[in-house]
């Protein structure tokens, strides 16, 4: 190339990158990724809801209560309001109602109307044994005379009192008698201090007061634990003797 063309050979390269500069220059810069530059989103925490409702329970709304899931069978004047009691019988931290009923003999039929009733009779004096022992019990039936124990077992914090607690247990029971509740863990602290055996326990424990025994849910319905019961029942059996040494 001769010297005199040199100068617009120059010329001509930088007139060709000025060109692509200017391409570039009005191009929109890169847009980032938004997946990456935009954090994720904290967790939102869960507000607490209210506490569970254990206060001791008013005749008036225990009457309301029981109506509410037992109107056809138990009449107003066959409910001991005043003895009733709450607890978390079943263990579910929801709780629940204990109430003492006499059922009256007209409505024995209706009681037993196992087809159409929303409730679920438990006869709570078989040992929990013996009814480990029979996979298909006879279902329990309220006779002429029997006593009830009632439990409606609660829904959320507002436990019985709440409109959707329906579940009810109609225990049949030789006498009323007046009824304390004893928490789980007292009742697990005591018995390991003592070195006490007790069946595994789920909820709250009912005490018959006057008696040792005590009213417990195993899972599936509730049974009573009478220590004094067993021990009477262990002594009656007769003493197995050592085999005679040849």
């Amino acid at each position: 190339m001769s010297l005199r063309r040199s100068p617009f050979v120059l010329l001509a390269v930088l007139v060709a990158t000025a060109a692509v500069a200017a391409v570039y220059l009005r191009r929109p810069p890169a847009q980032p990724n938004v997946e990456e530059s935009v954090p994720a989103p904290l967790p939102v925490a869960e507000e607490p809801g209210p506490p569970p409702d254990f206060r001791p329970a008013q005749p008036e709304e225990v009457r309301a209560a029981v109506q509410r899931v037992l109107s056809d069978v138990i009449p107003p004047e066959a409910i001991r309001a005043h003895a009733a009691v709450v607890g978390d019988f079943n263990g579910d931290d929801s709780p629940d109602l204990l109430v003492p009923l006499r059922p009256l003999e007209e409505k024995l039929a209706a009681l037993n109307d196992l087809e159409l009733a929303n409730w679920i009779v438990q006869d709570a004096s078989v040992p929990a044994l013996e009814l480990e022992a029979d996979p298909s019990p006879k279902p329990a039936l309220v006779d002429k005379g029997d006593l009830l124990l009632a439990i409606l077992h609660g829904y959320g914090s507002a436990g019985w009192r709440s409109p959707e607690a329906r579940q009810v247990y109609l225990l049949k029971v030789a006498r009323h008698s007046e009824l304390s509740v004893i928490k789980r863990d007292e009742v697990k602290a005591q018995a390991a201090e003592r070195k006490q055996r007790w069946p595994h326990l789920l909820g709250d424990l009912v005490r018959e007061l006057g008696h040792e025994r005590f009213l417990y849910w195993t899972g599936g319905r509730y049974v009573w634990h009478d220590p004094a019961a067993k021990l009477a029942q262990a002594s009656a059996l007769p003493k197995q003797k050592g085999k005679a040494k040849p």
